[in-house]
Parts: structure tokens; sequence; C-alpha cells
């Protein structure tokens, strides 16, 4: 049956919340970031059309080497060297207001809208005497709080591990790692839940998780989500309640039960036995001119 579950973890886009977009909503937006340059004196001579597409270009290549390499590059560096590579911007500048520009992006290229169920879904979990989680990919450091506060749910997640603050994204198995050693518990009582395969259950499942739960997320990513085989997989959060109370059900019953799951033997005496102990070791002795004193056992025990 595997060990007790002591810790849930969550993704967060996809799963916690779901989101998706229009080429409307990101052209308002990159008129909202064309105004944001120009209060940091930045003028790259781009209309609204032409900056969306240097933009989506730029992080599409950012994509690709995250999804490569599994590193979370600073803001910084993701603006100035794929975004923006080859253009004369002043670095400094622009180094000033790259948090506010992926944050922006995280929160403003997308309509994002929480699992209408997590609320409830959370305060079960918490009243069941788990530990809550939550593990993302993301390369901004506010968009994932900010997002939990105004769905009144931040108060439930602890830790909250961002690839953005650790540097490394899933599914390399140390973020993983990182996440169950913060909340003090080991990586085969975790479960996890996220929408993506290749990502999220093939990340738990690398690094030892004891469940891994896919949760269906309506978004076309664009990219290969094959891999690993989730242990459920559910289109709704409160079917996870249900996935818990079966696992605790059955780890109960075990225990009830008292079946012996283990056989463990002592070997000297028990899988072999030896009916001239010391006999040998009396024989060399002797050969030395030298005799065990009557006494040797009872001296060893005063010692």
């Amino acid at each position: 049956m595997g060990k007790e579950i002591q810790a849930v973890f969550f993704d967060m886009g996809g799963t916690i919340e779901t989101f998706g977009y229009t080429r409307e909503l990101r052209l308002d937006a990159t008129k909202v970031i064309q105004q944001r340059f120009a209060k940091a004196g930045i003028d790259l001579q781009l209309d609204n059309e032409q900056l969306l597409e240097v933009i989506s270009s730029g992080l599409g290549r950012y994509k690709l080497f995250s999804i490569e390499s599994m590193d979370e590059l600073p803001p910084q560096r993701v603006w100035s060297e794929y975004v923006f590579s080859g253009y004369e911007i002043d670095q400094s500048k622009l180094a000033g207001i790259a948090e506010e520009l992926s944050f922006f992006v995280e929160t403003r290229f997308y309509h994002r809208s929480m699992r209408p169920e997590m609320p409830t879904v959370l305060e079960v979990i918490k009243q069941m005497g788990l530990k809550i989680g939550l593990i993302s990919n993301v390369n901004s450091r506010g968009q994932v709080p900010t997002n939990l506060k105004k769905y009144g749910i931040y108060q439930y997640f602890n830790p909250i591990v961002l690839s953005s603050e650790y540097g490394r994204r899933k599914p390399d198995p140390a973020i993983f790692h990182f996440a169950a050693r913060l909340a003090n518990v080991s990586a085969s009582t975790c479960l996890y839940v996220g929408d993506r395969i290749a990502r999220d259950v093939d990340g738990a499942q690398r690094a030892g998780y004891g469940l891994s739960v896919q949760i269906r997320h309506n978004f076309e990513h664009g990219e290969s989500d094959e891999g690993a085989i989730p242990d459920a997989v559910i289109d709704n959060m409160t079917e996870l309640l249900d996935l818990l109370r079966a696992k605790r059900n059955c780890e109960q019953t075990s225990i009830e039960s008292g079946k012996i799951r283990a056989l463990i033997f002592d070997a000297g005496d028990i899988l072999y036995f030896r009916p001239e102990r010391g006999a040998k070791f009396s024989a060399f002795l002797k050969e030395l001119g030298m005799e065990i004193s009557p006494n040797h056992a009872q001296q060893k025990k005063d010692i």
C-alpha cells in the first residue's frame, strides 16, 4: 500500500487555477507594457503588434530553453537574452523593470480563475491533518502569491516553492525533493497534483513521491506531454478527497488486520548453529600456553 500520505502538494497554473488567453487580451496588455517602457525611458520604436510579436517569440525561445535545461533564469536575463536579444536597450533600465514585466505577462497575458471547489477541498485536507504545499514553474516571484491571496487561499500553503526562487524547474526531481524537505516529510509520503504529465507527474514520480495525480485542464500548450502514468486522473478537485479517504481507509484496514508483511531473521544460532562454539579458540589459546580465566566472563560484565 505504500507509506501513509503526510503532505499534499499542488501545481498552480492548470491545477489550482484554470487559464486561457485571446490575442485581443494580449494586445490590450501590450499597450500597458508600452506605457511601462516609456515610463522607464526605453524607446523600442515598435508598435503594439510588433512588440507583442517580439515578446511572444522571445518567451517562446526561452520556453524551449527551460524545457530542455530545466533551468529558471532570472527575469533580467530572460528579457535581455531572449526577448530583446539584439536590441539596443539600456540594460540597467531593463533590469529595473524585468521582474515587473514577467509578473505582468503572467497575470495579464492570461485569463486566470480558481477552480471553484478549491477552498472546500483545502479545508478538508487541512482537517485531515495533512500538510499542504505548492510547487510551481513560474518566472516571476509575485504571480503565485498574488493570485493565492486574490483567491483567499494563501494561508493554506506552506511551503510554497517557486522555480523563480529555487532556480530549477519541474520535472527536475530536485525541486520536488526541496519541497518535501521544507515540509519536513519524506518524499514517499507526499502526493502531488498537477495537470501536466511530462512536467508534474513525471517529476513527482522521479522524485519518489508516494502518489502522483493528474487533473485534466483543457489548454493547448503546444508541447509534448507524454511520459509517466499517473496513479489517478481526475476532472474535479473533490475527487482528490475521495482518493485520500480511500487510501487512509486501506491503510487503517491493513493495520487492523494485523497481516504479517515481512519476516526478519537473526543469523547466528537461528539460521545456523555452532555446536562446538568456542572450541577452536580455546584450542588456539592452549597452543599459546594460555587458558581462559574462569572469571573472564564476569570480568567483562563488570567492565
